[in-house]
């Protein structure tokens, strides 16, 4: 039996007790360390042996040859092999991995994966570039067979550009048309993906070839941003220390005196929280780096950093909005501890590094991998890479998903709706579940959303319906218990266009109704249904005109599956984003506070306090009321017989109030609030029966901060659940 065993050259500078090494092998990186105490057998011994790493299928010459072709062409395993059937990525490092915000899904490219084929009288043994695409969601993955993609490759630079509404990858470290390929070459085409497609954009003004780049998109500068790398030459290895910036289509090389030294491998994010580039670690000539780097308005500086990780190249670093941070994990830094594979979860927030130790026990030892925050679940997916154990997969490589969210890794991913402001929550007393749809997260990667969960017994689940209402945020949500559905009105959709739709749910499904009438497209109108009436309530938002928003103060009801404005005298003035609710113990529906004026001009927030009841408005505002504010989050607390309202957007901040409201009276809490639950405007709430308390999800914090927790109250007592 035959066994071919591929080596390539790294050039990564490892010193191990002494010895410096200057070879990476293909097959598994730590090979080269067998001379050493080990519990399992070298992987070059199993292969001198003659027998596989992967269980090896007996196949014909005709899928031999197939699979020969397929690993030609950078594809992997032809799919006529049994032994390479796979409903989620193959074991692989260096994969390219970035959230598609404008399609909702993540998308994994290439990497570098190990296969073995045999028939009956032979194997071949190899490792190979890769140039499948996978895309992950609804916590699932799924390969797009794509007849047009990016050449197989791996370490290549990949990054959401939300300006331009795709994914762009450039260069890496490729090969094409060989089978068994011993040798790989730096590359410097670019190509972008949206709506399932890849689209080659590449150009004659481009940053030259070259392997293990950082990119990151800049949302600040509106721009992605390209730094470092490295090329291997017949002179020896060249490591690049040059920046690019890349937006509409086109490549622009910046120069600055001041700049990080040359490297490659080097880790690299954009930091929401900071808006900046960071930039972390890497390696050069002289081996490991572990200085931090901003870039921001096209230039860089360093961070005098007093702690810091310690130095490593191909650290997993990713902004954690959820978290309020960035977080890096793992890497490689070529000391003796797990043959130089890190397992270590460091926080920057501030400017400042912060090692994690609360977190629950971490992804095994590893450096490489692909890894995004998945704006849609609101945790940071982390898939494969590259580790020192034989035993875990064959030669090293991983194909193992890890989730992060609260400064916690988990194998299960976390069941959320994500991070997100705007969405519509309330009871759906039918089906006996909260109803959540919808809301926005941005601005850094702008998804507005189009899906669908449901809330019972402390977990979230998410309902995969073909037929929903389109995306939206902003949008006005109520149940009708007397028709026995939830309804579902107007909202800004994805492109900012204003929205009068009308749908129900009932029974697990949506539906779209057609009404004779309706109130005009808005966004942020208050709506409840009205217990004293028998109808739902619907009151103000705001409409476009031209490039502001005006606000409104017409009144209408839904009852039966019809609109009718009701024409009633004295009315609060114009206003969108007021709170409302209907309040039992005072039998009248409560509206408070809301925004006047223009949407994106001028405007301010209202403290007043109006009822409704009997087709009738009524001024109730107290001498002693809550500051001005808009998109407090307001219900009607059953248990407790009181409303309540917590927060509120005050000049873009969210208030850290909680506010009660009985008899006609308001009553501010002046106790202690949990130190997490920050103050937040544009959150969802709704009261669950079954669990006897009032159940707060999201919102934001400040603009463009968006948050993912869930919260529970009940006599005065709020719970992170």
């Amino acid at each position: 039996m035959s066994a071919t065993l591929l080596l390539y050259p790294r050039y990564a500078p490892r010193r191990v007790r002494g010895v410096r090494l200057s070879i990476r092998i293909g097959i598994v990186a730590t090979v080269v360390f067998a001379v050493l105490a080990w519990s399992a057998p070298p992987l070059g011994a199993v292969l001198a042996s003659g027998s596989s790493p992967v269980p090896p299928t007996a196949t014909g010459p005709d899928e031999l040859k197939a699979a020969e072709t397929s690993m030609q062409d950078g594809g992997g395993p032809a799919s006529t092999l049994a032994n390479v059937t796979h409903v989620t990525p193959e074991a692989r490092y260096g994969a390219g991995m970035a959230y598609d915000a404008k399609d909702g899904y993540v998308v994994l490219f290439g990497g570098f994966a190990p296969y073995s084929y045999c028939n009956k009288t032979s194997c071949i043994y190899t490792v190979t570039p890769l140039n499948d695409t996978w895309i992950f969601e609804g916590n699932h993955w799924k390969r797009l067979d794509l007849s047009t993609h990016p050449p197989a490759r791996f370490d290549a630079g990949m990054t959401y550009d939300a300006a331009d509404g795709y994914i762009v990858l450039f260069g890496g470290n490729g090969s094409a048309g060989c089978f068994p390929c011993s040798s790989f070459h730096p590359m410097n085409d670019t190509w972008t993906f949206a709506g399932g497609s890849w689209t080659n954009v590449s150009s004659a003004v481009a940053p030259p070839a070259r392997a293990e780049p950082s990119l990151a998109y800049d949302a600040s500068d509106g721009y992605a941003v390209l730094f470092g790398g490295v090329v291997w030459t017949p002179n020896g290895t060249l490591y690049k220390s040059d920046t690019w910036t890349f937006s509409a289509g086109l490549w622009t090389r910046v120069n600055r005196a001041v700049h990080p030294s040359a490297r490659a491998g080097a880790s690299m994010a954009y930091d929401v929280n900071d808006s900046y580039v960071l930039l972390f670690g890497g390696r050069n000539r002289s081996g490991y780096l572990n200085d931090t780097w901003r870039f921001h308005a096209d230039g860089w500086t360093e961070f005098a950093s007093r702690v810091a990780p310690s130095a490593r190249q191909f650290g997993d670093l990713v902004d954690d909005p959820a978290g309020g941070q960035v977080m890096l994990f793992g890497g490689f830094d070529g000391t003796a501890r797990f043959w130089g594979f890190l397992t270590d979860t460091w926080l920057f927030k501030k400017g400042a590094w912060k090692e994690d130790f609360t977190t629950t026990v971490p992804p095994q030892a590893r450096d490489d991998s692909g890894v995004a925050f998945d704006a849609g679940r609101g945790y940071v997916l982390l898939f494969g890479g590259r580790t020192w154990n034989l035993g875990s997969s064959p030669g090293g490589f991983l194909g193992d998903d890890w989730y992060f969210v609260r400064s916690a890794w988990g194998e299960t991913p976390f069941v959320a709706p994500g991070a997100r402001q705007g969405a519509a929550m309330v009871y759906d007393a039918r089906d006996g579940y909260l109803l959540l749809f919808g809301g926005y997260y941005g601005p850094a990667a702008a998804v507005t959303f189009g899906d669908t969960w449901t809330f019972r017994d402390n977990a979230w689940t998410e309902s995969f319906l073909a037929v929903h209402p389109s995306n939206r945020t902003q949008a006005s949500m109520a149940y009708d218990p007397k028709d026995g559905y939830v309804v579902l009105f107007g909202g800004i959709g994805p492109n900012g266009g204003y929205l009068n739709d009308t749908w129900t749910y009932a029974g697990g499904a949506w539906h779209k109704l057609t009404t004779p009438s309706a109130p005009s497209p808005r966004a942020a109108p208050s709506m409840t249904y009205d217990a004293s009436d028998g109808y739902v309530l619907l009151f103000g938002g705001s409409h476009r005109a031209g490039f502001y928003s005006l606000t409104l103060n017409d009144t209408w009801k839904f009852a039966g599956g019809t609109w009718s404005r009701i024409h009633t005298g004295p009315r609060p003035p114009s206003r969108s984003d007021a709170a409302m609710t209907y309040d039992a113990k005072d039998g009248c529906v409560l509206l408070f506070g809301g925004q006047y004026g223009l949407r994106g001009g001028y405007s301010g927030t209202y403290n007043d306090s109006w009822t409704y009841a009997r087709g009738r408005w009524t001024n109730v505002t107290p001498a002693s009321s809550p500051s001005s504010r808009s998109d407090p989050a307001f219900i009607y607390d059953p248990r407790d017989g009181y409303v309540l309202m917590f927060g509120g957007n005050a000049q873009g901040k969210g208030l850290q109030e909680l506010w009660t409201y009985s008899g006609g009276a308001w009553t501010m809490y002046t106790g202690l609030l949990p130190w997490s639950l920050v103050g937040r405007y544009l959150a969802s709430i709704a009261f669950l029966p079954s669990e006897k308390h009032v159940i707060l999800y999201g919102g934001a914090e400040s603009v463009g901060f968006q948050l993912g927790d869930t919260w529970s109250y009940a006599d005065g007592t709020w719970t992170a659940l």
